[in-house]
């Protein structure tokens, strides 16, 4: 089973290593180059829906991109009691989560996958907790 998203990559820079040193003990970081704030989970998909969603995703109007933020402190995500992911909020530009709002919907519906009716929440995924 592979887990499909559209994502917005993120530059790696000297604030990572300070993002880092508040995670959990046993956290697995993501390579620099990884790092991601997720648009849309598409989950379950194949390899040719994930890249139909991609494609509707990349042609949303962006104004303004690339978007200057501010990353908050670390939050588990996903379910409650067993977080998939460990992630800092990001805050300061709402294009971001208008930019999430506008291209999530075309891109689940691109690609054959459930929407989540949650409002867009940015957040900068830096790793996966300890198994």
């Amino acid at each position: 089973m592979a887990n499909w998203f559209v994502a917005l990559p993120v530059e790696a820079a000297d604030w990572l290593a300070s993002a880092l040193a508040g995670a959990p003990a046993g956290l697995r970081p993501f390579h620099p180059e990884d790092l991601h704030v997720t648009v849309a989970f598409l989950g379950d998909v194949s390899e040719a829906a994930a890249r139909a969603g991609w494609e509707v995703a990349r042609a949303a109007p962006a104004p303004g991109a690339p978007w200057a933020v501010t990353l908050g402190g670390l939050v588990p995500m996903g379910n409650p009691r067993a977080p998939s992911a460990i992630a800092g909020r990001v805050f300061g530009d709402d294009r971001v989560a208008a930019f999430m709002g506008a291209a999530r919907g075309p891109a689940w519906a691109a690609a054959g996958a459930p929407p989540d009716r949650r409002p867009p929440t940015p957040h900068l995924t830096v790793g996966r907790p300890p198994r």
